[in-house]
Formats: C-alpha cells, sequence, structure tokens
C-alpha cells in the first residue's frame, strides 16, 4: 500500500464507522470538532537543515481536522494535522465507554540532518559508492590518487536527510469486568542518507604513507533503508485491592544494507573497493509482570515489578582489510588484501536483562510516610566472543563482553512537624559488579535531607541536600614491568563514570506572592563532583543553575508570563602525552619532556535564556492577541595548559557556541459565530560557531596530495527567516 492514500482511506472509514455506528437515531448523537485551512510562506533559511529539522516549513496549504461524535455510549475522535505535509499526523479512534476502545494513527517523522552537501561519489542512497576520475600517471607521480576535483562545487549535490512513516493500531477490551487486554502494533519505515566517516588503511606513495590529524578520512552518504515492526501486548486485572498486568513486547528490526561498499579514493594502480558495517538486523524480546497490593494495615502498599528483556542479532564479519607498502624513488606502492584471521565468519549477539524490584510504602502515624524500595539488575552478554590478529604485531587480540549486576536499596521517611513544616530523610545504597578491565565493582552511599516550609502567607521554601561516596574496586596498580611499558600508564588512568569520587549536591527554592495576582519562582541547583582518586582523566567538574519565572494576571486584561535561566558547567581533567621515541616515560610524576609531559583541559560552557510572553483579551469575545519572545544562547570554551609549556597549547575560544531568537506574535479574530480568522508572524535565527568548522574545506591536503574527503555534514546550521501564515478555523 502506498503510504500516500493513507490519509484518504482514514478519512473514509471514518466516515464508514460514523454512519455504522451512529445511522440510528442520530437526535442522540453530540457531534463536534473543527476545520482548519490557511496559507503560510516562509522567507529565508532555505539552506539551513537546522530551521527544518523535525518540521515540513515550507510555502505551503495548511489544513488540519478535528470530529469528535458521541451517541448513547458510543464514540468516534478522528484528527488531522498538517494534511499533507511530510510531518503530518493522522488518527482515528473510538469504542464504547466501559467496554473497548481501538485506535488508527499514522504518523510522518522527519530528520533534516544537512542541506545542500556533496560528494564526488556516485550511488547516494545505496549501498555502493563509487566513482570516475582520471588516473595519474604510474611511476611518475609522486601522489598516486585519483584525479578527482578538489573543488567540491564540482561534485553532486544532496541532502542528508531521513523520514520516517509510522503506520499502527491498537485495541483495549475492559467489557465492564475488573479484567482489561490491550494490543499495540505499528510498524515505521525510514528511508534516506546519513553521513558516515570510515578511515582509509590504504594511503601510501613514494614518499612513504601520508597521515594528517584527520587520519586519512572518508566521509560519505550512508544509506538509511530500516523498518521496525513492533507489536505490544498486555493483560490485566484492576480491583480497589489489587491491581496487576503482564506485558509481552516483540520487537524486529530490519536493515536494507548490511554493508556500504566505497571504492577508496587514494589508490590509482588498482581498483579497491573497502566495506563499512552499517546497523544490523536484530530482534528485541521484553516481559513483565507487575502487582500492587493495596489497603494493607498501616495504610500500607505493596509493589512488585519483575522483567526479562533478550536482544539478538546474527551477522557475517568482514576477515579482510585493505592495506599497503609505500613505494621508492622508482617503484610505485603495492596494494593488498590481508587477513585478520578471525576465528569466527559471524557473530551471533546475544544480551538478555533480568530485573526485579519491589517497594513497600505506607503511613504507621499521621504524620510520617515511610517507603522502603529494592531493585535488581543483570545483564548477560553471551555473545560471540571475536579473536583478531594484530597485522602490526601479530598477536591475538581478543573482543570483551560487558556484563554486570546492580542491586540498588533505598529508605525514605518523612515527618510533619507542623502544619507549615515537613522534612524528609532518605538512604540509598547502589552496588554494581562488571566484568571490566578497570573496576570491577563500584558501592554508592547517599544520602540526603529535604526541609519546605510555607509558614508565611507570601513565601514557600525547599531545600535539599545530598550527599554521594563512591568506592571503586580499582584493579589497574599493578600493570606494566615499568614506565616504559605502555600498560604503565594504566596504574593511573581512571574513568569518570566508575571511579571514586564525593557528590554534593545543593537545591534551594522559593515560591512567592508579592502582590494579588503575582506569582514569583527562584531556584538554585548546585552540583560538585570531587574525582580524589583520580591521577589522569576526569578530576572534578561542577555545574551551578540559577532559574526564575514569574506570571501576573489579569483576566481581564492581560496574562503575562516570563523566564530566566542561567548554567554554568566546569569540567577539569588531567592527561598524559607520549611519544614512545627516545627519551620517554609513562610516568606522569616523571620529569617532563618533550616526548612525555602532562597537559591539563578546563572546559566551561555557559548556557542562558530568557522569555517572556503575553496575552491579551483586545475586546470580549472577539480579538485576542498572543505573543512570545525567546532568547538563548550557550558560550563555550577550553583552555589547555602543559607542564613547561610543552608543545605551546593553544585554548579553544569557539566552543559549540550558539545563539538562538524566536518571536512569536498571533491575532485570532472571532469573525463571526464559531468562525475564527487567525493571522500570526514568526522570526527565528540561529548562529553556530565552533573552531571544528571555522574555514571549513572539503578536501584537506599534505604536501603533496588529498589525504581528507569531507562532505559538508553539519555545516549549514545557521539561519534566519520569517514565516506568515492566516488561518480560518471553523467550530462546529
Amino acid at each position: 500500500m502506498r503510504t500516500k492514500f493513507i490519509p484518504l482511506i482514514m478519512l473514509s472509514l471514518l466516515f464508514l464507522f460514523s454512519n455504522r455506528v451512529f445511522a440510528d437515531n442520530s437526535r442522540n448523537s453530540d457531534i463536534s470538532g473543527s476545520v482548519e485551512v490557511g496559507g503560510r510562506s516562509v522567507e529565508g533559511g532555505e539552506d539551513s537543515a537546522k530551521l527544518r529539522e523535525y518540521r515540513d516549513l515550507r510555502d505551503t496549504v495548511l489544513g488540519s481536522i478535528n470530529l469528535n461524535v458521541d451517541k448513547d455510549s458510543y464514540f468516534l475522535n478522528t484528527t488531522g494535522k498538517n494534511i499533507g505535509l511530510d510531518d503530518q499526523s493522522l488518527t482515528l479512534n473510538g469504542g464504547r465507554y466501559g467496554s473497548f476502545k481501538y485506535s488508527l494513527f499514522y504518523n510522518e517523522i522527519i530528520h533534516n540532518l544537512s542541506f545542500g552537501t556533496r560528494t564526488f561519489y556516485s550511488g547516494t542512497g545505496t549501498g555502493n559508492l563509487d566513482y570516475f576520475a582520471a588516473n595519474r600517471t604510474a611511476n611518475t607521480d609522486s601522489s598516486y590518487t585519483p584525479n578527482i576535483a578538489t573543488t567540491e562545487y564540482l561534485w553532486s549535490k544532496f541532502n542528508y536527510a531521513t523520514k520516517g512513516k509510522d503506520l499502527g493500531v491498537t485495541f483495549d477490551i475492559t467489557l465492564d469486568s475488573p479484567f482489561y487486554f490491550s494490543v499495540n502494533a505499528d510498524q515505521i519505515e525510514t528511508k534516506g542518507t546519513r553521513p558516515i566517516g570510515s578511515p582509509s588503511g590504504v594511503f601510501a606513495d613514494r614518499i612513504g604513507a601520508q597521515t594528517s590529524t584527520f587520519g586519512n578520512l572518508v566521509e560519505m552518504p550512508a544509506p538509511v533503508d530500516y523498518r521496525t515492526k513492533n507489536l505490544f501486548l498486555e493483560a490485566g486485572y484492576k480491583s480497589k485491592a489489587f491491581v496487576g498486568s503482564m506485558n509481552l513486547l516483540l520487537s524486529k528490526f530490519e536493515n536494507q544494507y548490511d554493508f556500504l561498499t566505497w571504492r577508496n579514493p587514494y589508490v590509482t594502480t588498482t581498483g579497491i573497493n573497502e566495506r563499512t558495517s552499517l546497523p544490523a538486523d536484530n530482534d528485541y524480546y521484553k516481559t513483565s509482570a507487575q502487582g500492587i497490593l493495596k489497603q494493607l494495615p498501616l495504610n500500607s502498599l505493596f509493589a512488585v515489578n519483575l522483567g526479562y528483556t533478550k536482544i539478538k542479532n546474527r551477522l557475517s564479519l568482514l576477515d579482510t582489510i585493505a592495506s599497503s607498502t609505500s613505494g621508492t624513488s622508482t617503484t610505485s606502492p603495492t596494494y593488498t588484501i590481508k587477513q585478520l584471521g578471525l576465528n569466527s565468519n559471524s557473530f551471533d549477539g546475544d544480551i538478555t536483562y533480568s530485573s526485579a524490584s519491589v517497594s513497600l510504602t505506607s503511613q504507621p502515624v499521621k504524620r510520617i510516610d515511610f517507603k522502603l524500595s529494592y531493585n535488581y539488575l543483570k545483564k548477560d552478554n553471551t555473545s560471540t566472543l571475536i579473536e583478531y590478529t594484530d597485522l602490526s604485531t601479530g598477536t591475538k587480540i581478543k573482543s570483551e563482553l560487558f556484563n554486570y549486576n546492580k542491586n540498588n536499596f533505598g529508605i525514605d521517611a518523612s515527618y510533619k512537624l507542623s502544619a507549615t513544616t515537613k522534612t524528609s530523610l532518605g538512604y540509598e545504597y547502589l552496588n554494581i559488579e562488571r566484568e571490566r578491565n578497570d573496576a570491577r565493582a563500584t558501592k554508592d552511599n547517599s544520602a540526603y535531607i529535604e526541609i519546605r516550609n510555607k509558614s508565611l502567607d507570601l513565601i514557600t521554601a525547599r531545600l535539599k541536600y545530598q550527599r554521594l561516596w563512591r568506592s571503586s574496586d580499582f584493579n589497574n596498580s599493578t600493570l606494566g614491568t615499568g614506565p616504559t611499558d605502555v600498560n604503565y600508564i594504566r596504574r593511573f588512568l581512571r574513568r569518570f563514570d566508575a571511579t571514586d569520587k564525593t557528590q554534593d549536591t545543593l537545591k534551594i527554592g522559593f515560591d512567592i506572592y508579592p502582590a494579588e495576582h503575582l506569582d514569583l519562582g527562584l531556584e538554585y541547583t548546585y552540583r560538585y563532583n570531587d574525582y580524589h582518586a583520580t591521577k589522569l582523566g576526569r578530576t572534578t567538574d561542577r555545574r551551578d543553575e540559577y532559574y526564575i519565572d514569574a506570571v501576573y494576571e489579569r483576566l481581564e486584561y492581560f496574562k503575562l508570563t516570563g523566564f530566566f535561566d542561567y548554567e554554568i558547567i566546569k569540567y577539569y581533567s588531567y592527561h598524559r602525552f607520549i611519544n614512545p621515541t627516545g627519551t620517554f616515560s609513562y610516568d606522569p610524576d616523571s620529569t617532563p619532556v618533550t616526548n612525555s609531559f602532562n597537559w591539563s583541559s578546563n572546559l566551561e560552557d555557559k548556557n542562558w535564556s530568557v522569555g517572556a510572553e503575553l496575552e491579551i483579551p483586545v475586546t470580549r469575545d472577539t480579538l485576542d492577541i498572543a505573543a512570545s519572545w525567546v532568547y538563548a544562547e550557550a558560550d563555550g570554551k577550553n583552555d589547555f595548559s602543559s607542564q613547561n609549556n610543552i608543545g605551546t597549547p593553544l585554548n579553544i575560544d569557539r566552543y559549540d557556541d550558539y545563539k538562538k531568537h524566536a518571536f512569536n506574535i498571533k491575532a485570532i479574530y472571532k469573525f463571526v459565530k464559531n468562525l475564527n480568522l487567525i493571522f500570526g508572524y514568526a522570526y527565528e535565527s540561529f548562529e553556530y560557531k565552533d573552531e571544528q568548522y571555522e574555514g571549513y574545506k572539503f578536501v584537506m591536503n599534505t604536501a603533496t596530495s588529498p589525504n581528507t574527503y569531507l562532505t559538508g555534514a553539519y555545516n549549514d546550521r545557521n539561519y534566519s527567516a520569517n514565516i506568515v501564515y492566516l488561518l480560518t478555523s471553523y467550530y462546529f
């Protein structure tokens, strides 16, 4: 079935159901709804995918519909938004109150990634990328790369974008009983292209292997042709004393392309096609059972949840890799295909999750609330263990399978000190055991205290402080035979997700009512992590956030709301540079030399936003005006330093910076009864700056030849757009 006919089919079903269900005695039927028709004009931002990232924003006719029909105990509703556009949504649902209900839905989801990108490849959108270029003359040209045009304007133009189509149905049955049953099935098809990067292993000429800071990267369009089928079943029972249910979710993901085959752009004396793996087909199963016992002694409630999840896939593995050997002053380079020596030609993915949780809440006395909880999660990875040969050393390397267990226990208690003051205390313990080569286990102990007070009529205050202590079973302290052994540095390197740390969190909030019709809210959040056992890696990070909002409302005149948010985040880390030649050491406490020294990174990210919204009923029951304004800005930077200033590190002043501005104004004129005219104007702008995109080039070069090819992905964020729309809305 072609999806462009789905809106017509769903509208036909609407009339079919309405005629059959509501044909008899239409005088008892209650029909309401709305129809909205209009147009939109957009000026500016045509070349920016960021403006249209998740919406079909173009000059077009607009149409939406909403229809609600009730007759006795039956109902039928339909909703259509942005009908005919690439972000349309259609829903048809109906049923009988207290007995059953059904729903049929269709949604289109667009994701525009980048416009105006370019490539020298042909076959965009397929699993095979090729190019045509005249070869350079062998044995006379040291470059040995094809004569690909290095001016991107001579390449073909395309867009990185995907479009998803979600078609599904739901059905719920209760039959006026405590038992119920639900089924939900849908299929999502997603097609398009996305950027993918792959390093090339065959870039050599008579001079030798050519390298760059980009690592001889080739950026290219990868095809997206996915299909996901989902089926969800639920059966349950509800009563005053017990609520229970069982669930089953089946999901199957299929990708039309297992690999992307692309011709290497650095080889001229022979044709070499390389392959890059794409998302593999997989099957997902999840079953769970829940139960809640109510009306227990001491006003208690007991809940339990059990779950089991399995993810499986199977795919063929690539057992070869392209390789090259540099030529001489009179001979060409040689290109070969080398075997990786895999122990298996296929990979069977098999991961399961087992979970269980229980909780007990009670109120033993009137002023005390009490809660106990326990959660367990286990991940078992029994996938194929792959072994391969390191071509540079000839040694065998084994892949790692990640498994872990989580045990989490918590206790919370709150006590109402008075009619205006309430305090809460809590403690939580988390133990994680992993199959990991650095931190086999971590233990978290955290406690908090929270106080709420509303003794004053004009203010309500909240204060919460939490402290976390984490200890890690770090087991790399004896690795390496000495400071020149590459494994020696692992004695000092700790990853911040699993190393020892302390964390302090403070939250303060006030709700203030200084005058009639005026409400103010103030919040401050502070969080500080200290990774005190880390020598190399992240050492500390800190977050401060300030938030203010206000509402001033005079319903007969206007309603004004506003907010301000400011956040600053800082990450501090310490690292080591090693060039294992001459005099060097992997020991961070050794004397710094040119080939081995420590350096630090201080990353700071400031974000702030401000906004306001105004609603004015200009004339009662005739004209309403609403306007909103939002401005957001992010300012990031990364400061570097090194021991003895070796290497003369440079700071990054533009680190993911952006400015976003949005203004909207809308007037609703009630022309006649049930007929509204809506006129709107919106202005949006976005400015992005980052050192990575300053002086962007599609082709990066060494002294003699190109060594990196880019397509321009995500280099089109900036935009400035004016949007005008006019709608006619009829209600009945």
